[in-house]
């Protein structure tokens, strides 16, 4: 599955995607040297040539600098089933507020029951989180997100004792971003996000793999266990090849945890070119430098 969406700077060129086995490639499109000069990149008011794409008007007047807009129609999608008749992948795109935009990328394991009921109430349980504050308030993006995954995964527990499933779990990588140059990530598992910055890749996310030391003392310290497999990945209880998911509940007393890490970083409009949240299928072929 394919979806490109060109509202974007003629500058940019066109949105080029690749397929590869098991993998869902989110893009976002910032900027690429949207400006012919560096002085047309200066305070309100004090601009050389006329601005070509809408702004965020108030991000724009507070911050005393022109933010483009940011919204869904900058975003594409490329998702590839591989040689497996199903699909585990799913994503997320949603316009929240005129000023928040959320993505993400979910990584099922055991079957899509886990990715496919995140992917369908994460919209849900994150506008009851922002509910509780006014639009105008100074978001703490990185609690919300937090708050967001340890409650998704709560419901997917209930949900999961209630139809009797099979175990599944998934990653979740998620991106807001806020008045146009606030970007906070949240993630666990393996699903990355990556941004191009001048051309160069920043990898916003480290991976939660059985075989860092740090998530290795503490599942061994709740009786878990860590191996390698015959194609050298790192499993838990010879089981999943993730220290923190969403789901998976059999292996919770052994250490398998939903703890998100955050990242926050300003987009820097000038710099930044896309932003892309991938699953492994994708960085088991790509380097993150090829992605970019």
């Amino acid at each position: 599955m394919v979806l490109q969406l060109s509202h974007l700077p003629s500058s940019l060129g066109p949105l080029a995607f690749s397929s590869y086995s098991k993998g869902v490639h989110l893009l976002r499109y910032f900027s690429k040297r949207l400006y012919s000069s560096s002085s047309e990149f200066d305070k309100l008011g004090q601009w050389d040539t006329q601005l070509d794409f809408p702004l965020m008007e108030e991000s724009s007047i507070k911050r005393g600098t022109p933010i483009p807009e940011i919204k869904v129609r900058d975003v594409g999608i490329s998702s590839v089933i591989g040689r497996r008749n199903y699909q585990e992948d799913f994503y997320t795109i949603k316009q929240l507020r005129n000023n928040l935009l959320l993505l993400g990328v979910w990584d099922g394991h055991g079957g899509e029951s886990c990715a496919k009921f995140c992917s369908e109430n994460v919209e849900k349980q994150l506008e009851r989180l922002l509910a509780r504050t006014n639009e105008d308030d100074d978001l703490n993006l990185g609690l919300i997100l937090s708050q967001l995954i340890y409650s998704l995964n709560h419901s997917f527990e209930v949900h999961w004792i209630k139809n009797k499933n099979n175990s599944s779990g998934s990653t979740a990588t998620l991106a807001l971003i806020h008045d146009g140059y606030e970007l906070v990530i949240a993630h666990v598992g393996d699903s990355r996000a990556i941004l191009c910055r001048d051309g160069v890749e920043k990898t916003l996310t480290l991976d939660h793999c059985p075989s860092r030391p740090d998530e290795k003392k503490r599942i061994k310290s709740l009786g878990g266990t860590v191996t390698a497999d015959e194609i050298g990945r790192y499993l838990v209880n010879k089981r999943l090849s993730m220290s923190r998911s969403i789901g998976d509940f059999e292996l919770r007393r052994f250490g398998v945890i939903s703890d998100p890490d955050i990242t926050r970083l300003r987009i820097k409009h000038s710099k930044d070119q896309f932003l892309a949240l991938v699953t492994d299928g994708v960085t088991f072929a790509l380097s993150d430098k090829e992605i970019v």
